[in-house]
């Protein structure tokens, strides 16, 4: 779960705007174990069923992606997983498209190849 999360497009949006970092990998290798303690990792209520099985499903997909030789991004695994993170960040419609939108600004580099594997959303694209 914690996988996904840092790996999510969301997460990049935040690290490009948190710490002015375009390539994920040098932000990940930037970010202190203070900073990653207060990184924004959605909570989940276990008590609550619906958050429980958005976490359940967000686990499931990783495993399935996980499984695959290699690992993919990209596909409805990976959509679903970022669709349910951003209902646990409690994200509106219009703050998914405008993360979205903000990744066209981005050069296009594996950067955003890596993040966006099918190539840009076409309602965002260049």
């Amino acid at each position: 779960f914690v996988l996904a999360a840092l790996l999510s497009r969301t997460a990049a949006y935040y690290i490009f705007k948190r710490f002015g970092e375009i390539d994920p990998d040098k932000a990940h290798a930037k970010i202190t174990h203070e900073e990653l303690a207060a990184f924004p990792i959605p909570l989940v209520d276990f008590e609550n069923r619906a958050s429980a099985k958005i976490h359940d499903s967000i686990v499931k997909a990783v495993r399935r992606i996980r499984s695959e030789t290699p690992p993919r991004n990209g596909g409805s695994d990976d959509l679903s997983i970022e669709q349910n993170l951003r209902k646990l960040w409690g994200l509106s419609a219009t703050q998914d498209a405008y993360i979205n939108s903000e990744f066209s600004k981005v050069p296009e580099g594996q950067a955003v190849r890596d993040l966006f594997p099918n190539g840009l959303p076409k309602k965002i694209s260049k």
